[in-house]
């Protein structure tokens, strides 16, 4: 049996369990024991790793009590309904992991938690130089570089007979380092040439694409 000690008119009950109600006045009291209905629902998660560098792999293991729904975000982008969260963030600082979990009666409850991306301390200092990891790659990979005055301008990926496959205008990009994250879902296994095209100068290097 639960006792709260609240004397309010509206008493919110943060357990289930079953509950003595009594409402007296000066000329005496009345006891009820009642179980109220109770839906608890509790989100939580644990992150893998807190801390690394880009681009950074974060794992969010679901931990949530009472839920049916999820939705995660990473700062102000939302990032899905899964229940667990596999995601990959390349921008550094400091993000959020926010994640709303919803039980089958509409209530809801949030967890939240940080994690810091650093930035690769590989990166070729050059302007106009890259690298590009993971090579070989899978599923995807991403081309990091110096943008120190925005002179990044165009990607682009050519076949073995040297066929444009891709371009993509990146002139807008004003971050530095400079990073580009291409996900391989049209390009089949074989060797490419990735080309960065800057203010004043071209840079290319090989890639592999293992399926």
């Amino acid at each position: 049996m639960e006792y709260t000690g609240d004397s309010s008119k509206s008493i919110t009950i943060k357990e289930a369990d079953s509950y003595t109600l009594t409402v007296s006045n000066f000329c005496g009291a009345d006891t009820q024991n009642i179980t109220p209905n109770y839906y608890p629902i509790k989100a939580a998660f644990a992150l893998s790793e807190k801390e690394g560098i880009s681009p950074f792999e974060v794992e969010a293991i679901n931990q949530s009590e009472g839920a049916v729904e999820y939705l995660w975000w990473i700062d102000s982008d939302r990032k899905g309904t899964t229940t667990n969260l596999k995601e990959r963030v390349i921008s550094y600082g400091e993000h959020t992991i926010r994640l709303i979990a919803e039980n089958a009666f509409g209530c809801a409850d949030t967890a939240r938690d940080t994690i810091a991306v650093l930035r690769n301390p590989n990166i070729p200092p050059l302007l106009c130089d890259f690298r590009i990891d993971p090579n070989p790659a899978k599923d995807y990979f991403v081309i990091s570089a110096s943008n120190n005055d925005k002179q990044v301008k165009q990607v682009k990926i050519f076949n073995e007979i040297g066929q444009a496959m891709i371009t993509s205008d990146v002139s807008h990009w004003k971050e530095n380092p400079f990073n580009f994250e291409y996900r391989l879902n049209d390009l089949p296994s074989g060797t490419y040439l990735v080309g960065l095209y800057c203010e004043n100068e071209t840079q290319y290097k090989r890639l592999v694409i293992v399926r």
